[in-house]
């Protein structure tokens, strides 16, 4: 599979799904446009309203991952989370709450007479439009989870050094289910210098082990072949 054709497959269901999806919201309709320039290319939805365009849910692709993801913010937490999607009806879930949560914002600011103009809003991604979303289920506190693996901090350059990541990996099992959880923390910088931190983790049960184990020696062995390793 090449870098993008995932993606254009991806924004080729999207775009039939849609109107399915905007079926469920009477007067208004989800819209998506797509930026394939940037880094990590981008699937944007948004709603227009009196010539006005509010964008409610960025979902972005990584290439050399071959990774789909978006943002939540954990209120009880307060923890921001990445979301990887691995089918479609993932992603239009996740669009549909989005949609949500930003038409309840939406009716309520225009009834006070706040509407906001997304188009002249620079931040708008850090609003709480896009991040509070009620989309992951697993409850992480120092409570319920005992981490059974020392700590591990892995420095990687990329592109010749224009792309330093540092990444945080420990693996821990949560106590009232027993089941297995990754954390893996990742500490980059965006274009302006700004330091971005991206927290994710992924909670596996124990009769899943020898299928991740399997999964991770296949890539191991792929990439071997290809020389990359």
């Amino acid at each position: 599979m090449s870098s993008f054709e995932w993606f254009t497959r991806m924004e080729n269901a999207i775009r039939n799904n849609l109107p399915e999806l905007s079926a469920k919201f009477n007067a208004h309709e989800i819209q998506l446009k797509t930026n394939s320039t940037e880094l990590h290319p981008s699937f944007s939805f948004y709603m227009e309203d009196d010539e006005i365009i509010y964008e409610f849910c960025v979902i972005q692709f990584d290439p050399v991952n071959q990774e789909l993801y978006s943002y939540y913010y954990n209120d009880e937490y307060e923890l921001h989370s990445k979301v990887l999607f691995s089918e479609l009806e993932e992603i239009t879930t996740f669009v549909y709450d989005a949609f949500v949560e930003f038409l309840s914002e939406f009716d309520e600011e225009l009834e006070n007479d706040h509407a906001y103009d997304w188009n002249e809003e620079d931040d708008y991604f850090d609003e709480d439009y896009s991040n509070e979303l009620p989309y992951s289920d697993i409850e992480v506190s120092d409570e319920n989870i005992e981490w059974i693996t020392n700590d591990k901090h892995i420095e990687i350059e990329q592109n010749w050094g224009e792309h330093h990541y540092s990444i945080h990996l420990k693996l821990g099992v949560n106590i009232d289910t027993s089941d297995g959880l990754l954390y893996r923390s990742v500490l980059t910088e965006n274009e302006e210098g700004e330091e971005i931190q991206e927290t994710s983790f992924l909670s596996f049960k124990k009769e899943e082990t020898s299928y991740l184990l399997d999964l991770l020696n296949s890539y191991v062995n792929h990439i071997g072949q290809e020389g990359l390793l």
